[in-house]
């Protein structure tokens, strides 16, 4: 009798649990992602993909139904639909001949998650990974609870890519965009969500969750640092780094440092200086500095 009672106990305690967390739909109108993004040492601009409001956003693709996607500089970009009893989003592409799985919800730790199109950039040809969901917690926005999914991809049909942790959010996507669901990362070339807004309300900035009443437009009205405005000192190497005029923030900065073939020989959090070089090979160097909106490149040497 005694296990009996302690089993109902927990499967109501579980229940109650699961009830307090109601599944959340995506924002599949009047939202937009803003992508910033850098290639080479000294180009940087912003993206966004937009899902337009109002009546007229829905478009035939396929045999579905599908909202339709923007991309700010080629425009239609092709149509997003929602499974909403099974927590799943689909895109399609403009000119594709099939959908295919963009977010699944329904997922819990540890399983597999398959055939998710993963786009670096909406210019560039899709592809497709499988990622295992690693955890599953909550955040809290404007009062309400949503979902937090942390997976570790695993596999692609690309030639091999930098495959980092992704994340996902219940309603608002992923941390690096809407179509973009894997960071597309090499020595010359970074994007990232800087933020994600619905009706003129932000609620992922820097690839972290905040509400704030106030659209992604907004926020990207902020100038961002000029690239003379920051340094590394000093460029001839010794055994650490001093950053200068990098704005004092509670997140880390991540330092990369790439040898002359391309290798990447340092990768770490850093905040106003980035030591351990003494052991550096004399040669020269290429260091990036991301994080915080910042992208900054310099060349060093190593006597």
């Amino acid at each position: 009798m005694k296990k009996a009672s302690a089993l109902l106990f927990a499967l109501l305690s579980t229940s109650c649990l699961i009830a307090q967390h109601a599944y959340h739909p995506f924002a599949a109108s009047a939202s937009s992602w803003e992508i910033s993004y850098w290639q080479g040492s000294n180009n940087f601009g912003n993206g966004s993909v937009i899902i337009p409001a109002g009546n007229g956003n829905d478009t035939i693709l396929g045999t579905g139904v599908y909202h339709k996607v923007y991309d700010d500089a080629v425009g239609f970009i092709g149509g997003l639909r929602e499974d909403i009893p099974l927590q799943q989003v689909y895109y399609y592409p403009k000119d594709s001949l099939r959908e295919f799985l963009l977010y699944d919800f329904s997922k819990q730790v540890g399983d597999t998650i398959r055939n998710v199109l993963a786009s670096p950039d909406v210019n560039t040809e899709h592809w497709l990974y499988h990622a295992v969901v690693t955890s599953i917690d909550s955040v809290q926005l404007n009062n309400i609870y949503y979902y937090k999914y942390t997976l570790d991809p695993y596999y692609c049909d690309a030639p091999p890519q930098v495959l980092t942790q992704v994340i996902w959010y219940e309603r608002f996507g992923g941390n690096y965009g809407l179509i973009g669901t894997i960071p597309y990362l090499s020595i010359s070339t970074y994007n990232g969500l800087r933020c994600m807004s619905v009706n003129d309300s932000s609620y992922l900035q820097n690839n972290q969750p905040l509400f704030s009443p106030q659209s992604c437009s907004v926020i990207l009205d902020v100038v961002a640092p000029a690239a003379n405005q920051l340094s590394v000192f000093p460029t001839c190497v010794n055994d650490h780094l001093e950053l200068n005029g990098f704005p004092a923030t509670n997140t880390p900065y991540t330092a990369e440092l790439y040898n002359s073939v391309g290798a990447c020989v340092i990768k770490r959090k850093i905040s106003n200086r980035l030591d351990g070089l003494d052991n550096l090979p004399p040669g020269i160097y290429l260091l990036y500095i991301t994080g915080n909106g910042i992208f900054y490149t310099q060349k060093l040497v190593r006597p």
